[in-house]
């Protein structure tokens, strides 16, 4: 699921325009990493509908991230896993709306 989130990140940060060099250095995967592996096996049951869960919770992870990014860049703040946090907190709470998704 790591790589998973990983490509999916890849995939987004470059669909949404991201500058290849933060790309390159992970800065908008990392989070994303985090929310494919929490959906895809360690809060929801691994099936064909928690994959595509997790894939969807990547993409809101790295949009998420570069939302925040620019949200704190002019405070100099720094975003570091609130979007992981975030993200998931909301999949997970939203889990019993879903009826192919099961908590571990």
């Amino acid at each position: 699921m790591a790589c998973v989130g990983s490509v999916v990140a890849i995939a987004a940060a470059w669909t949404l325009g991201a500058p290849a060099a933060d790309i390159h250095n992970g800065l908008l995967g990392y989070n994303a990493v985090l929310v494919a592996m929490a959906l895809g096996g360690v809060f929801v049951v691994l099936t064909r509908w928690s994959f595509g869960y997790a894939v969807a919770g990547a993409v809101v992870s790295t949009c998420l991230t570069a939302t925040m990014t620019a949200f704190f860049s002019p405070f100099g703040g720094h975003t570091l896993t609130w979007p992981f946090v975030l993200t998931t907190l909301v999949f997970v709470a939203a889990i019993p709306s879903f009826p192919g998704l099961r908590r571990t």
